[in-house]
């Protein structure tokens, strides 16, 4: 298989036996489905819940119909809702089925990212279930059928806007008047692949998701090259250098996510997809797996929040969700390096390359992410110190004489972004000029001290938080056995966590003390 060749195609308009893919939570058909059952209910549950709950009671339904459901050879690929194991993500792990060691897999996620995350998503949870019930009222519709059908969506839905054509897009938020949202007229074709399906009013096209068919097999890896084309009227061949699709013969209206890989597979090779830059803290939450580190790739971060900040991994899982980052990372290797993959993906782009020069940063540092550093910087920074640390940074890079000149040709040198580089490179990589020196070293020192206090007491939170049971194994017989699969999964990433931290400290904890010895050598 060669790369950008056409690896998968899942068409918006199936065959009898899975109609309407794309529009699980609004169509016409699904509201005529509900009425035989609820009558005006559905009408009330869809003016008082979010459209992506309406979504989750939808595949509920559909399950519970069995062979009656158009969708029945579908729902048969999915993990099961009897089957537990398959499915439930941490979220749910305290709350379906009495298993065997579930108190120990939720124990060993304490004092972790993913307890706080997979808690926000427990109460979201419970939040949503409750108001469609409080709606709905049927027993049929049961809490753990909720979160089932929630876990599927979490770890197997798309966003509208990333796998929908714009011509579907604008059949589904066309106005009563039938008029796309530019004033443009729509196409009948278009009309007719979706069965004239429109949203309803306020409901806009990335509010719910999407199940995909086949779509939704592929396994993940951070390095892998893909893309996903909603196409319209587009043929088989493979997608070329300048991402252009070949025409289908005229009068044809197939519209179709295709899959493309821009990778190069040999036979027996498995052909892989990438859910985005997550790391095994978001993963475990929203999909239920971690990698394991390798030479050439880890994917072992800590997240690091402001306070009032959401966790990570509690968006609602959806392939392709655009992250906006608002928190930052902590990793087990330098941020820099080419096994960083998430990592790396937040730097900016002149930095995204496979081989990097030596690190600008010092050991320690170069496992946090900048925007970090830069933060705690910027709020340590007194105002009379910047015109300072302006002219040491330009001076470092441009010359001795911008030590003395006007500060506006000082700041006439170097662009915002460049400026704070080459500042960020003298605080965190300690090599100091004469000029500024002690405020560079000062500021170094500090943060040096506040990050390896907040790690060294995540650490001890971590060791304080293990499991009674999970520590004698380890002092007995020198490992911990797991005797389920969430308990396996909870160990081997508790411990890639505690790698992390531990990792941190050790790097900035000998710096520090470098430091002191200086000083007192000083």
């Amino acid at each position: 298989m060669e790369p950008t060749e056409d690896v998968m195609r899942s068409a918006h308009e199936l065959p009898s036996k899975l109609p309407d893919v794309d529009l699980t939570p609004y169509t016409d058909q699904l509201l005529q489905w509900f009425q035989s059952e609820h009558q005006g209910q559905i009408h009330k549950l869809v003016d008082q819940v979010p459209p992506h709950v309406i979504g989750r009671f939808f595949l509920m339904q559909q399950v519970l119909k069995g062979q009656d459901s158009a969708w029945a050879p579908y729902i048969a690929t999915l993990p099961q809702p009897q089957n537990y194991n398959a499915w439930a993500l941490p979220a749910v792990w305290r709350k379906v089925g009495e298993e065997k060691g579930s108190d120990i897999a939720l124990a060993l996620l304490k004092g972790t990212n993913a307890e706080v995350a997979a808690e926000e998503m427990r109460q979201r949870i419970d939040t949503e279930f409750r108001a469609a019930w409080a709606v709905l009222q049927d027993p049929k519709y049961t809490f753990a059928l909720y979160q089932w059908a929630y876990c599927i969506f979490t770890s197997r839905s798309f966003r509208p806007s990333l796998v929908l054509t714009d011509e579907i897009k604008a059949v589904l938020t066309r106005d009563a008047n039938g008029a796309a949202q530019d004033g443009s007229s729509i196409d009948p074709r278009h009309l007719a692949a979706v069965n004239h399906a429109r949203l309803p009013e306020g409901c806009g096209t990335d509010d719910f998701s999407i199940l995909f068919p086949a779509l939704d097999i592929g396994n993940h890896d951070p390095r892998a090259s893909i893309r996903w084309l909603p196409v319209v009227d587009a043929s088989r061949q493979s997608l070329n250098s300048s991402t252009v699709l070949t025409p289908a013969p005229s009068g044809t209206n197939e519209h179709a996510i295709v899959f493309y890989t821009g990778t190069g597979y040999g036979q027996g090779q498995e052909v892989f997809n990438n859910y985005g830059s997550k790391t095994n803290s978001e993963l475990l939450v929203g999909y239920g797996f971690t990698l394991p580190p390798e030479d050439n790739m880890h994917n072992d971060y800590v997240h690091l929040r402001k306070r009032g900040a959401l966790a990570r991994g509690v968006s609602d899982g959806v392939a392709g969700h655009v992250d906006t980052h608002p928190d930052f990372l902590l990793s087990l290797r330098p941020i820099a390096e080419p096994s960083s993959v998430v990592g790396r993906a937040r730097l900016p782009r002149d930095q995204q390359v496979d081989s990097m020069p030596e690190s600008r940063r010092s050991p320690g540092f170069s496992l946090i992410e900048d925007g970090l550093l830069w933060d705690m910087l910027s709020h340590m920074i007194k105002p009379e110190d910047r015109e300072t640390l302006q002219r040491a940074a330009v001076a470092a890079s441009h010359g001795q004489q911008y030590l003395t000149l006007p500060m506006d040709d000082v700041n006439a040198i170097l662009p915002l972004a460049e400026l704070r580089e080459a500042i960020m490179d003298l605080v965190f990589q300690t090599k100091f000029s004469e000029d500024g020196s002690s405020i560079f070293a000062q500021h170094s020192r500090n943060i040096h001290f506040v990050l390896l206090q907040k790690f060294d007491s995540d650490l001890e939170t971590l060791q304080d938080t293990d499991p009674p049971s999970y520590i004698a194994a380890l002092l007995e017989d020198g490992e911990y056995v797991a005797k389920t699969r969430q308990e396996r999964l909870a160990m081997e990433y508790r411990e890639q966590y505690r790698a992390v931290l531990s990792s941190a400290v050790d790097a900035l904890g000998e710096e520090m003390s470098n430091m002191m010895s200086q000083e007192r050598e000083a």
